[in-house]
């Protein structure tokens, strides 16, 4: 991905005028839009994210831009899996408690997952460690920043691919939610 010079956002205006997809139309139509630098942009960012450089304050200004291209609202049942010190008060849950947890990295932005078998990939225990997957309350007040490729337009996924490359997108239905805490109920415990 190049960097975000004015020589790099019109050569990426051009490859997507040339793209040759049947996508193509409606890369254009949202280029007209909101620019081609937003959505090299968007783009970029969202592989920063995946690739662990998070680039959060783009995330959260261009969401209204993601949310055309995004189902952001009405979210799914949605999984998170993590490792927690054995002393930790969230190593004492048991399957079915509901928690409350602050969000405290990436500025209020985690990653939740539509698949719990992927979330408890994640939470694996070790001997310092419990693995704990937990269920998104409803009540959780919660801004969906992106959405996994199968609540995104089909152009979009395919330009992603094309500019970008999968960076895992497909496999792990992954949400980028925003909250400075989430309430969730505790569905597997590994001790």
């Amino acid at each position: 991905m190049p960097t975000l010079t004015k020589t790099a956002v019109a050569e990426f205006a051009d490859a997507v005028a040339a793209w040759p997809s049947r996508h193509r139309g409606a890369a254009l139509r949202f280029i007209d839009d909101v620019g081609p630098d937003t959505l090299l942009l968007m783009l970029h960012s969202m592989r920063r994210w995946y690739t662990g450089q998070t680039m959060i304050g783009n995330l959260i200004r261009l969401n209204r831009h993601f949310a055309r291209v995004m189902k952001l609202d009405a979210l799914p049942a949605l999984y998170r899996g993590f490792k927690v010190p054995r002393r930790s008060e969230l190593a004492d849950v048991e399957v079915g408690d509901v928690v409350t947890i602050p969000v405290t990295r990436n500025h209020g932005l985690s990653s939740w997952t539509m698949r719990e078998s992927m979330a408890d990939r994640f939470s694996g225990k070790s001997k310092d460690r419990v693995g704990v997957v937990i269920q998104l309350d409803k009540s959780s007040r919660v801004r969906a920043i992106l959405a996994p490729p199968q609540r995104t337009q089909a152009w979009f996924n395919a330009l992603y691919e094309a500019a970008i490359g999968v960076s895992f997108r497909p496999l792990e239905g992954e949400y980028v939610l925003l909250a400075a805490k989430v309430k969730a109920k505790v569905r597997r415990v590994k001790r």
